[in-house]
């Protein structure tokens, strides 16, 4: 059982995607995953994540997931991330690691994903580091809200 305090406790849970923006260098902001992405992360007590993002709206299969074209699960691949795996937590640099197990990204298996973070009562974002592309800095913000259960 992964030792926890205060922060890791209050880590522990579903975790609801709320938005996903890149600030970009150039001033403007993009949705990678479109205005109103879905799915969440799990973080359990004993060290495990699962983690699901879904672009909205998704693509959908004109004659059923049987009858794909290439394209249609080229789309259907671009517009979801899913991964498991382990993680880890430093508190005092405010930083969980996302080690992947799992993924359906290829590259990812077997990299940790360093995620500076910063939580706030139900409210969670995670700062991956600045990337380039296409001459353009991205600086990518997950916002989540905490999924409480029913009373």
């Amino acid at each position: 059982m992964m030792k926890m305090n205060n922060i890791g406790e209050e880590l522990i849970g579903v975790w609801k995607v709320v938005s996903l923006v890149d600030s970009l260098s150039n001033g403007g902001a993009s949705h990678p995953l479109g205005e109103k992405p879905s799915g969440g992360i799990l973080y359990t007590a004993d060290g495990f994540l699962s983690l699901q993002l879904a672009k909205d709206p998704r693509p959908t299969f004109a004659d059923g997931y049987q009858h794909a074209t290439r394209e249609e699960m080229k789309d259907a691949l671009e517009a979801y991330v899913a991964m498991y795996g382990r993680y880890s937590l430093d508190d005092q640099e405010g930083v969980v690691t996302h080690h992947i197990l799992g993924c359906n990204w290829p590259d990812l298996i077997g990299t940790d994903q360093v995620r500076p973070f910063e939580l706030s009562g139900d409210s969670l974002t995670l700062k991956p580091a600045p990337f380039e592309l296409d001459g353009v800095v991205h600086t990518r913000r997950l916002l989540l809200e905490r999924v409480r259960p029913p009373q």
